[in-house]
C-alpha cells in the first residue's frame, strides 16, 4: 500500500503523518517500528528493496517512511509500483513538492494521498485556531491573528511563539499588533506569495482598502507605478475596485 504526503507546508504534513499514520501503526501493532529511507543516501534504496522484499512469520504489518523522493535512484518508481496492492507493506512517501510528472501514478488509486500548500487569511487563522483548542491552550483570537501576522504563513514559528504564550510568556494583548507599514514593505517585496496574502489580508482587515493601495502605490518603483495608474483608472471607471486591484498585484509581482 502506498500513501503520498507532499507540498510546502511541513507543519500540517508532519502531522499528518504522526497523528494519522504513525501512533495508530505504533498502537496497532506495539511491538514494531517504522523504518526511515531518505533517498539522498547511497545505496538507500538498496535497503528498501530488501525492507519491501523481506517477508516475516511474526510481523503482521511493515511501515516504511520515504524522504528526499524527489532524488528518483533508477528503479524506486519501478519499486513504488510494485507495492500499490502490497497489504502487508506500507510505504509512506513524503515530499517537500509535488513530485515530477512520472509520479502521478501517486495521484492515483489506490493511492491514498494529501496535498499542503500554505494556508492563507481565515484558514490560516482557523488551522491554528484549531490547534491551540486541541492542545487546550487559552489564547484569544486577536492574540492569534497578531501572531499569524508577524510569522505569515510559517506554522512552525506560529506554533512555537503560541506555545510560548500559552506556558506563562508575555500576557495576552502584549504581543505587538503587526504595524501597517511592514505589511506595505511585505507587499512591495520578492517574498513568498502565502507570505505577501496573508500580509494583504491583515492590512485590509483593519486599514481601508484604498489606503492600503495608495500607500502602496506611493512605494513601489516607478516602472510598477505606472501599473498602479492603470489600476487607479480601472477603479474610477468601475472596472475594479480596491481588493480586487490589490489582489491582481499581489498574484502578478
Amino acid at each position: 500500500m502506498l500513501i503520498y504526503l507532499y507540498g510546502p507546508d511541513s507543519y500540517r504534513r508532519q502531522g499528518k503523518l504522526n497523528k494519522t499514520y504513525l501512533e495508530n501503526y505504533a498502537k496497532k501493532y506495539p511491538g514494531s517500528a517504522p523504518e526511515y529511507f531518505d533517498m539522498k543516501n547511497e545505496d538507500e534504496l538498496v535497503r528498501l528493496k530488501d525492507f519491501v522484499g523481506a517477508r516475516s512469520l511474526f510481523a503482521k504489518a511493515k511501515l516504511g517512511v520515504i524522504t528526499s523522493a524527489d532524488e528518483d535512484p533508477k528503479g524506486f518508481r519501478d519499486l513504488l509500483k510494485s507495492n500499490l496492492k502490497d497489504r502487508e507493506t506500507t510505504l509512506i512517501v513524503v515530499a517537500d513538492k509535488k513530485l515530477p510528472k512520472e509520479f502521478n501514478f501517486l495521484l492515483d488509486e489506490p493511492v491514498t494521498y494529501f496535498e499542503f500548500e500554505p494556508l492563507e487569511g481565515t484558514k490560516l487563522l482557523s488551522y491554528i485556531k484549531s490547534e491551540c483548542v486541541s492542545r487546550e491552550w487559552k489564547i484569544s483570537d486577536e492574540v492569534i491573528r497578531q501572531v499569524a501576522a508577524a510569522e505569515g504563513d510559517d506554522l512552525w514559528r506560529c506554533m512555537t511563539e503560541l506555545e510560548r504564550l500559552a506556558y506563562g510568556g508575555k500576557s495576552e494583548g502584549t504581543v505587538a499588533a503587526p504595524d501597517f507599514f511592514p505589511l506595505i514593505m511585505t507587499l512591495k517585496s520578492n517574498a513568498p506569495l502565502p507570505r505577501k496574502i496573508n500580509a494583504l489580508y491583515f492590512a485590509l482587515e483593519k486599514n481601508e482598502p484604498a489606503a492600503v493601495f495608495n500607500v502602496l502605490a506611493s512605494q513601489v518603483d516607478p516602472v510598477t507605478k505606472i501599473k498602479f495608474a492603470d489600476y487607479d483608472i480601472a477603479i474610477k471607471t468601475g472596472k475594479l475596485d480596491y481588493p480586487e486591484a490589490l489582489l491582481d498585484f499581489v498574484l502578478s509581482a
